[in-house]
């Protein structure tokens, strides 16, 4: 993800801005906003009230998309409703609003960051009033730093100190975005600007929390506030086994890729979900590394890995394996993923003996996985032909003396793998051994080369 990809969920929302967002639904698409954008406002006493407007106010919506390598900008109506497609805070301080639409396609990668006292390189986004009779009003600001937190806000400094409320207009209701290596984070909405007359570049924004909380009060006429591929891997299907090869191997691995997505129909159907598989381990962090966020178990390729691996699992196994059989299966096999560009033993090597591998047997395969395939031919960890390892199981040894727990040493316990070792490992290193093969007979081989990984 880049700084452009923001601009897809960014949303002009009458005389505001929005935020595009995906939940748990694909029927309906969210745009969050602010609530003020749907009030008069009222002066009483010096206190200004906010009375809002909502049932049969129509707004207009504008947004773009991407065709081909222009943006286009798409426009539609909507007739708010209270309860049927406009959604608030119980607290009317809360100045948090949620818009219910028609399913908007591509805007899935966007999910919740909650730690908005750090938004440190985050972005203010959004459509001002200065700059909509231009032909695209679209515009960012970066954000420097954290001020203060408030009631039900938070304040921040943009990197631009000689912003003005001139400057900001028109982007209420505006992303506090940022991309990731894999993702859109979202900390909050804009609500406003700190002061209408000094140019200090200071905005509040209501962070993602409440938003969430608008959601748990809606008697479940909102889905959560989670992406929509955590409901079932239908949504990632087509994401799966995206191998790297040549020219030589493409013919071999286009037709097992074909093959293997079709085992995974088998998994797809079942009843194990990514929502089923975090809620099973998402308190012993058998996913992702201690010094990871919970952010990750959101993001889509953490689930493309294991929409793979369960696959795998059903093709060594001869079984189409079911929710029932995690407890069993998580005894042999255990799943880290890392949102980085390197090889994940290159990346990770020093951080292997901190993972949590409890009720992990003895023997058992640590399958890892990164955003790009593994480094070496096999694929696998070899302790042996790496001498930095001697040093880290050295310093792993007085560690546990140090506090009366030594260990074993998961390198010496455990067989490392990267995925990799079951997609290139198995297919595009081995594709002059299908090449002798019926088409009928790859499945069997394919069983064959992963029974030997996992024993």
């Amino acid at each position: 993800m880049n700084e452009d990809d923001l601009k897809r969920y960014t949303v002009q929302v009458a005389s505001g801005s929005g935020c595009f967002f995906q939940p748990l639904s694909d029927s309906h698409t969210y745009i969050l906003t602010s609530r003020h954008l749907f009030c008069d406002q009222q002066q009483v006493d010096g206190i200004t009230n906010f009375i809002e407007r909502v049932d049969g106010q129509i707004v207009v919506i504008k947004y773009y998309v991407l065709d081909g390598n222009q943006w286009q900008t798409r426009e539609f109506q909507l007739t708010v409703t209270r309860g049927e497609n406009y959604f608030t805070h119980a607290n009317p301080q809360v100045d948090a609003a949620i818009l219910k639409i028609d399913h908007i396609e591509n805007c899935d990668q966007i999910i919740i960051y909650n730690d908005h006292q750090t938004p440190t390189g985050f972005r203010l986004c959004g459509h001002p009033s200065n700059r909509r009779n231009q032909g695209d009003p679209y515009t960012t600001y970066l954000i420097q730093g954290s001020i203060a937190s408030t009631n039900f806000g938070q304040t921040v400094q943009l990197a631009l100190g000689n912003v003005t409320q001139d400057h900001i207009e028109g982007m209420s209701g505006g992303g506090i975005l940022k991309p990731d290596r894999s993702a859109i984070l979202i900390a909050g909405i804009q609500s406003k600007m700190l002061s209408v007359i000094l140019p200090a570049g200071q905005v509040a924004f209501v962070p993602i929390k409440y938003y969430a909380e608008v959601v748990e009060s809606s008697d479940s006429r909102l889905e959560k506030l989670l992406p929509l591929y955590l409901k079932s891997f239908k949504y990632i299907k087509e994401e799966i086994f995206k191998l790297s090869y040549g020219v030589e191997e493409q013919e071999i691995a286009e037709q097992l890729t074909v093959l293997l997505k079709g085992q995974a129909t088998r998994i797809i159907e079942s009843d194990i979900t990514p929502l089923e598989i975090r809620k099973y381990l998402e308190e012993r962090l058998m996913l992702i590394l201690p010094k990871q966020s919970n952010t990750e178990l959101e993001k889509k390729k953490i689930w493309v890995a294991w929409l793979e691996l369960m696959t795998i699992l059903n093709i060594a196994y001869s079984q189409n394996h079911t929710l029932e059989d995690l407890p069993s299966l998580l005894k042999k096999i255990r799943l880290f993923y890392s949102d980085t560009e390197h090889d994940f033993f290159y990346a990770h090597l020093d951080d292997l003996d901190k993972l949590d591998y409890t009720g992990l047997e003895k023997g058992g395969v640590v399958v890892v996985a990164s955003n790009v395939i593994a480094k070496g031919k096999k694929h696998i960890l070899r302790p042996d032909r790496i001498p930095r390892i001697d040093s880290l199981r050295k310093q792993h040894t007085l560690e546990g003396l140090a506090i009366d727990n030594a260990t074993e040493y998961p390198l010496d316990k455990f067989k490392f793998m990267n995925i990799s070792a079951f997609k290139e490992g198995c297919i595009v290193d081995t594709h002059e051994e299908y090449q002798k093969l019926e088409v009928k007979e790859y499945l069997g081989n394919l069983k064959k080369q992963y029974e030997q990984l996992f024993g």
